[in-house]
């Protein structure tokens, strides 16, 4: 479950869907990554620094950092270039189980949702209603996530890739849950 969280880049399938198809130039021993103007890609702390000038300019960390909420709104002021080295990642160790991970999900949906709750804005603003009804039916299928994780098992090698049809769907159907429980208890 660690090595499918790395070899994803991001996590939680159901944000990695959600989030912009990044423009990407090869720099030698990076790869410098964009973010397309007007659109939301969650970088999370997985591996990111920010300039201590761009997250005081930016603001969007009062009363606390949330990573991904604050790379959309970096984005949004015109900070959307970052670079990754190939063959390295963030080993996450904090999810070693089926149940870890849904665990975090679940976490992550409540923590959504409250912040919703006290208005407070998040890296979602950037995403099209059109896309998100496009990834909540593509992640609780089994079709898109399949072919995804078949493919990118040919390209690279890694086994994690495998999961992903199951995580994909788990991750949407907790999120499903979540909403569902807190809207029926409210």
């Amino acid at each position: 479950f660690n090595t499918y969280s790395m070899v994803a880049n991001i996590a939680d399938p159901f944000s990695r869907q959600l989030a912009a198809s990044l423009n990407k130039k090869n720099k030698g021993n990076y790869i410098e990554l964009t973010i397309p103007e007007g659109c939301s890609y969650p970088l999370g702390a997985n591996g990111f620094l920010w300039r201590r000038s761009i997250i005081e300019e930016v603001g969007a960390y009062k009363p606390k950092f949330e990573e991904s909420n604050f790379s959309y709104f970096a984005a949004k002021m015109g900070y959307r270039k970052f670079a990754r080295v190939p063959g390295y990642g963030i080993y996450h160790y904090h999810i070693d189980s089926l149940h870890d991970f849904i665990q975090k999900r679940l976490k992550i949906g409540n923590k959504f949702l409250n912040r919703k709750d006290e208005k407070k804005r998040t890296w979602l603003e950037g995403v099209s209603r059109g896309r998100f009804v496009f990834s909540v039916i593509y992640c609780s299928t089994f079709i898109g996530p399949l072919v995804e994780g078949l493919f990118n098992f040919v390209k690279t090698g890694q086994k994690a890739w495998l999961l992903h049809p199951l995580m994909s769907f788990i991750s949407v159907v907790t999120y499903i849950y979540v909403f569902a429980i807190r809207r029926i208890f409210r």
